[in-house]
């Protein structure tokens, strides 16, 4: 037996041996790769689009490779009791990070970007205690977030710099901060139960348990609280930042920010050039009146309340609520309200996302092959995605659909940033339930981003049907969602070099900290490529590529099945 064991460590260390080899030579040829396509092509290596920065594809390779060999390392040299202690508390890490975001700390420090600010001048102006604002800043510079320039003095970093005056980013930061941290709490004991474990309801979730409510997160996020309810008595994030919104100037508490101090105008000023983001927040706005046990899907109120409402509300940023007379489901008088600190958040934190992730869209699959096709955006709110894709491709006709409110706003922007395609009418925004029959029969393209994730099987199911219905053997069923591939790969989709894990692994961390999200929130589900086809072909439909882009949002193209 003890020969037996001895042999296999010996084998166990010789494949570490030569598995760290292969790394180090991955890793050379990659970081050649990298610097090469800095160096020689400056052109190429990123460029700015409408939907935020874009590698180019080298690039892009180079940078997924080596974050991947990074984790890869970890796990073949780090002592594995040590690795498993370390990544129980990483969350740690996150509330540092949410706590730093929360006060704008790297907008302090961009004010002095040579010297540096000691943790006494930062304590003193966002008033938490010096002593422990250094601890808070020494774990994240150990993590590679800001710099430590001297005793209690810090600085930013290239990475922490990326939050200055940047607002939307901001948001996307607290997003998980807020509910979504609170619902993470919650998910053992919702797993562990024997009705929500196994439920996909959108009303049985760990959010419920997390926030004390009945209501699905989009409902909720729609509700309009009392002037004087006080946030932070009840669950979520137990800060300044949401407790906060009643105080004069709370959005931007901290520090004096670049941007406007309403985030509302914030919002439509960011969607004459980026406004793709803003439709994730109105994907599923097309409520569902018959799909029980959804009521209605309140996203679309996340928009009125960061798009369309923005018209005749008065920011609570500014300390001053809008004095609606309305009776809330959950306080059952009428009394003056404003919005939940989630909703604003929401609707900031959609601009960020889709500046990170959703510029590739544009850009990784052939559209030019449509010519003067028609593209029905389902459930694309004000139709941002389109009017960048309409900038790129002007002799394309699309159809927005959402909620009327929504629509309506959409056309001003339209008419705003291409008036040419309005008079043309290349463009129409249409009111549309996407669980409805699709009015819109024969389309080139229907373009589902940021939607079918929302959703659990069964409503998929309904959603994608109502489009088969309407389509042609001509058609294409456009999918933008995060495509899980896993360590051991699919055939549908190239594997990472040896000896890697076949899905890049460390690399897609946020992807599985998405799906972890959605499951734990709405039920929502990041999908495998064979999970993707069990709701298409059950729909009539079928995969018939899977287009990898410079993101790590993929898009799943699909034809009506032959028989159909």
């Amino acid at each position: 037996m003890a020969i037996i064991e001895s042999t296999s460590r010996n084998a166990s260390s010789k494949q570490t041996s030569a598995d760290l080899l292969a790394l180090a030579q991955l890793t050379q040829e990659t970081i050649h790769d990298l610097i090469d396509e800095q160096e020689t092509n400056p052109d190429l290596k990123a460029k700015e689009t409408e939907g935020g920065l874009l590698p180019s594809s080298r690039l892009y390779r180079a940078q997924r490779t080596i974050n991947a060999i990074t984790g890869k390392l970890g796990e073949m040299i780090l002592e594995p009791s040590i690795r498993l202690i370390e990544f129980s508390c990483q969350y740690e890490e996150s509330r540092a990070l949410h706590i730093c975001a929360e006060h704008r700390i790297a907008d302090l420090l961009d004010e002095h970007t040579d010297s540096g600010v000691s943790v006494h001048d930062l304590g003193k102006k966002i008033g938490i205690d010096p002593l422990k604002l250094d601890r808070l800043l020494r774990c994240l510079t150990s993590a590679h977030i800001f710099t430590q320039v001297g005793p209690e003095v810090f600085a930013n970093n290239r990475i922490s710099a990326a939050l200055v005056n940047n607002e939307p980013l901001r948001a996307y930061i607290m997003l998980y901060a807020l509910d979504l941290f609170s619902a993470a709490d919650h998910l053992p004991s919702n797993l562990a139960d024997p009705i929500t474990g196994s439920s996909y309801d959108v009303t049985q979730t760990a959010f419920q348990s997390a926030v004390g409510t009945t209501l699905p997160r989009w409902e909720w996020l729609e509700e309009r609280l009392p002037l004087d309810f006080k946030e932070l008595r009840g669950p979520g994030y137990p800060g300044k930042y949401v407790d906060a919104r009643s105080e004069p100037n709370a959005f931007n508490h901290g520090t004096r920010s670049t941007v406007d101090d309403d985030p509302l105008s914030t919002i439509i000023n960011a969607l004459s050039t980026i406004n793709s983001a803003v439709s994730v927040i109105s994907n599923s706005a097309s409520a569902i009146d018959d799909a029980a046990p959804l009521t209605k899907s309140a996203v679309s109120a996340a928009t009125n309340g960061t798009t369309s409402a923005a018209n005749n509300a008065t920011p609570v940023a500014n300390g001053v609520a809008r004095k609606d007379a309305v009776t809330n489901g959950s306080f059952g008088e009428q009394k003056a309200t404003r919005p939940r600190a989630e909703l604003e958040v929401m609707g900031l934190a959609m601009l960020g996302g889709g500046r990170v992730f959703g510029a590739a869209h544009i850009f990784d699959y052939p559209w030019h092959e449509l010519g003067n096709g028609t593209v029905v955006d389902v459930g694309g709110g004000v139709g941002g995605f389109c009017l960048q894709l309409s900038k790129v491709y002007p002799n394309l006709n699309v159809v927005v659909q959402d909620r009327a409110d929504v629509v309506k706003h959409g056309r001003s922007i339209w008419e705003k940033e291409r008036p040419d395609a309005v008079r043309q009418n290349k463009v129409r925004l249409m009111p549309h339930d996407f669980f409805a029959e699709q009015p819109v029969k024969g389309a080139d393209v229907y373009w589902f981003r940021y939607i079918i994730h929302d959703w659990s099987d069964d409503y998929c199911i309904k959603i994608l049907s109502s489009i088969a219905r309407a389509m042609t053997h001509n058609s294409r069923l456009l999918i933008a969602d995060q495509v899980m591939n896993t360590t051991v790969g699919c055939p549908e989709i190239a594997s990472a070099p040896h000896p890697l894990p076949a899905n890049y692994g460390y690399h897609t961390r946020y992807s599985h900290f998405r799906d972890m999200s959605v499951m734990a929130v709405i039920n929502g589900i990041e999908r495998t490529p064979e999970q993707f086809k069990f709701i298409v072909e059950r729909s009539g439909l079928i995969v018939s590529k899977i287009w990898e882009c410079r993101s790590q949002v993929s898009i799943v193209e699909c034809h009506l099945a032959r028989n159909n």
